[in-house]
């Protein structure tokens, strides 16, 4: 029961200042999702260019 005593008064203190890592987190998050998005459209477009080359290429074919 010792150990439990001490883990519950160390759980109640707070590990680090509240609002400064939160708003860290929150920017990295942010530019992590813009990343994504970036990258997400980047690969879209590619994925139609490469969609309209090949129906070009059938259409050829098929003429």
């Amino acid at each position: 029961n010792k150990v439990h005593a001490e883990n519950d008064e160390k759980s109640h203190e707070p590990a680090h200042p509240a609002s400064e890592p939160v708003v860290e987190v929150q920017e990295v998050a942010t530019s992590a999702i813009q990343h994504t998005e970036e990258h997400a459209a980047e690969a879209k477009n590619i994925v139609e260019e490469h969609a309209a080359e090949e129906q070009k290429e059938v259409a050829a074919a098929a003429a």
